[in-house]
């Protein structure tokens, strides 16, 4: 159940105790974004169950991108493995890959990722919190978390894949953002002023991004 992205490398040391797998001093580089820290997975149980903890010091955004399905297309059968490219985008606003979100029931996870800077092509961004929890085909991103130079957005996403199709709900915040830092270099002074509080609560179901959102209330 591991998400596509974008070609990686990485290095570390892969150990094995009796089906114990670990692999540390990780050093690795996902599109255009560094990765390190540990990730260990136990294979003994009825569903294996992996936990990671992760550091990135640059960490460009667009990376998470075919995590959502971004790029990555359709297949009368399986998924298609090959990397996601520029070449195999989708139509529309909000990707279409329909997930098959069955393969979350084969294994539980809790995987954690802080990036102390993030590459953005617009939008000004410091840091992101990250937590991917899967158990029993239940997934939840808690806490989800990026940090602006002021104002934060937070919250949390569940998918419940126990029913078919899935059911999501998000549940996102945002806090103290100052709106006169979304400016372009060019701008003397910015477009509008204020400090934007808001939330939005949706829920809906569906197996891709499109069918969540056009479903959802």
């Amino acid at each position: 159940a591991l998400p596509f992205t974008h070609p990686f490398r990485f290095s570390g040391q892969l150990r094995n105790d009796d089906e114990h797998f670990s692999l540390r001093q990780l050093s690795a580089r996902i599109g255009n974004s560094d990765l390190s820290g540990e990730i260990a997975l136990d294979a003994t149980a009825t569903r294996p169950r992996l936990t990671a903890n992760l550091v990135s010091h640059s960490f460009d955004l667009a990376d998470l991108a075919p995590s959502v399905g971004a790029g990555v297309p359709n297949q009368p059968t399986d998924a298609d493995l090959s990397a996601p490219n520029s070449n195999k985008t989708s139509q529309g606003l909000l990707p279409s890959y329909r997930f098959q979100f069955d393969r979350l029931k084969r294994m539980d996870a809790q995987v954690r990722l802080h990036a102390d800077r993030i590459q953005t092509s617009k939008i000004p961004l410091r840091a992101l919190d990250l937590g991917v929890n899967i158990k029993e085909g239940q997934l939840s991103l808690e806490p989800l978390r990026l940090t602006l130079p002021q104002g934060q957005l937070s919250g949390v996403v569940r998918i419940d894949t126990r029913s078919m199709p899935a059911v999501t709900a998000l549940d996102i915040r945002l806090r103290d953002v100052k709106l006169g830092q979304f400016r372009s270099a060019k701008m003397s002074q910015p477009p509008v002023e204020g400090t934007l509080e808001s939330r939005m609560q949706l829920k809906g179901t569906g197996n891709s991004v499109a069918e969540i959102f056009g479903d959802s209330n």
